[in-house]
């Protein structure tokens, strides 16, 4: 009986198990054909602390050396930051104080040698800058630099652009057993894993003559570290392009030998050998012609050989990729979907896109846009800038107090223009749309453009001059009516003293 019961455990163990088993995830399983699938449960600055380095100087040569690497980049930040980059709106002011602001503000960052601590690069430049780094090398960094007041700058501010080599990453994971502190790959966070303090080389340790390679700790209060946080406690960025890099790789590869093979497919090659049986002198002997000679130093295309004889010569013809088109294409855009970009915006090929395809993608395209400009750019970049620079502005007495700032986005551009501009027009109308909201979409402040249509309206009515952006005004004293309310004003067939007719015969 006993035996029974245990015999019956036992079967009931097995089945239970088997159960468990057919309802586990089939990629969790342990199957042969899975076996070569490496896999870890490391941290995300566990993955980052050895390999970062390398995978950092792998992307910047793919960047240096490959055109779609290299492009990527450029695709990112120029769509991100758009024609006039990313414009603050100052919030909480008065008129008067946002137009001392703003002068102040273009003041500073419109010429380089005002903001840009080497002189190079104006606010937009900057962002630029950023992003592209950011896209390529997984993260870039951001130094204030606080001037004198006898320096004559307009605010006593710069910022100064670092690449992460100035991180010491050679500092993994210490803690200080004074405040408990850590500094993961040269960043030290407290006890809340909240940043500190950066530790910086004083120069780039990737120099021919580096000043020195110690690091310095830069309060974090003093640094924008731009990346973009894919894990949970991750410290450090990792290039955008990481899951292409072995891709782009091989596509250079690949083309490099189908060039190779073009080229040696138009140049006499093959080879010259001796016929069984013959009595020639062939390529061994002395007596050699010039013209195997010169085969063996050198080819060139359309060469005609004069064999010796007893020689005989076998052509060779490299076999072509007929399915290049195909592989380039499908490589292509595995390419655009690692750097998270459009195929057609990283290569130009409209080949096989109509509109609708078109726009679908540049929505999918915008809203991914959006996401990292509001996450990114303006979190991790505009707002601290903005910061600094009211700090630097009350600090000087320009400005009396700090202020915050909500910020412009680029303009959309439209595929139907007409369109388009119809669907915001009835949204203005129904009140779902606010006049603010609209000029954001179209890239423009709504107290500028406010002031620039309340200027435009007075210099018409001065002049005389009718608008259909202002259809109703009367000209001023003294000017003369336009042409257009003089035709307004006249009275037509068929009407009294200037009005219309009402009771005019029916046909």
């Amino acid at each position: 009986m006993h035996l029974q019961r245990q015999l019956a455990r036992a079967k009931s163990d097995l089945l239970d198990l088997g159960q468990k088993q057919a309802r586990s995830y089939e990629a969790a399983s342990g199957a042969f054909r899975l076996g070569n699938w490496g896999i870890n449960n490391l941290s995300a600055n566990a993955l980052s602390l050895r390999s970062l380095p390398r995978l950092r100087a792998r992307a910047r040569e793919l960047g240096r050396n490959n055109s779609w690497a290299g492009k990527a980049p450029e695709v990112v930040a120029s769509n991100l930051t758009g024609k006039d980059g990313l414009m603050p709106i100052p919030v909480g002011v008065t008129k008067s104080e946002t137009k001392k602001l703003m002068k102040l503000w273009k003041e500073w960052t419109c010429n380089p040698l005002e903001i840009d601590a080497e002189g190079d690069l104006n606010f937009l430049g900057l962002q630029t800058l950023c992003m592209e780094n950011m896209v390529e090398s997984g993260e870039f960094l951001l130094r204030r630099r606080q001037r004198r007041l006898s320096d004559g700058l307009v605010v006593p501010l710069q910022i100064q652009g670092l690449e992460p080599d100035h991180l010491a990453d050679e500092l993994g994971e210490i803690q200080s057993p004074s405040n408990g502190n850590r500094i993961i790959q040269g960043i030290e966070v407290d006890r809340l894993n909240r940043r500190v303090a950066y530790h910086l080389h004083k120069s780039h340790p990737g120099d021919s003559f580096p000043e020195s390679f110690e690091s310095a700790a830069v309060p974090a209060a003093s640094i924008i570290h731009a990346f973009r946080k894919k894990r949970g406690g991750q410290i450090r960025g990792i290039p955008w392009g990481a899951r292409c890099l072995v891709r782009l790789r091989d596509w250079d590869t690949t083309v490099d030998a189908e060039t190779t093979r073009v080229q040696a497919s138009a140049t006499l090659a093959g080879i010259i050998r001796r016929i069984e049986g013959s009595d020639g002198p062939g390529l061994t002997g002395n007596s050699a012609s010039s013209d195997t000679e010169k085969l063996m130093e050198e080819l060139e295309p359309a060469t005609f050989l004069r064999l010796q004889d007893g020689e005989d010569i076998t052509m060779l013809n490299p076999s072509g990729f007929p399915e290049l088109e195909v592989y380039a294409r499908l490589t292509l855009q595995e390419i655009a979907a690692g750097f998270n970009i459009p195929y057609s915006a990283l290569t130009g090929d409209l080949t096989k896109v109509n509109f609708s395809s078109a726009r679908v993608g540049r929505m999918d395209f915008s809203r991914m846009l959006f996401n990292w400009r509001n996450t990114i750019l303006i979190a991790k970049v505009c707002d601290p800038v903005w910061k600094w620079f009211m700090e630097a502005a009350v600090f000087s007495g320009k400005f009396d107090r700090p202020v915050k700032a909500r910020w412009t986005q680029p303009a959309t551009e439209f595929l139907e223009p007409v369109k388009e501009m119809a669907v915001i027009k009835a949204q203005l109308r129904s009140g779902t749309l606010s006049l603010s909201e609209a000029c954001l979409i179209l890239g423009r402040d709504y107290q500028e453009v406010v002031e620039e249509l309340a200027a435009d309206k007075a210099t018409a009515e001065k002049r005389g001059l009718v608008f259909e952006a202002f259809p109703d005004h009367q000209p001023s004293a003294g000017a003369s009516p336009s042409k257009a309310a003089q035709d307004k004003k006249k009275p037509t067939a068929g009407s009294k003293s200037g009005k219309e007719d009402e009771t005019s015969a029916t046909p």
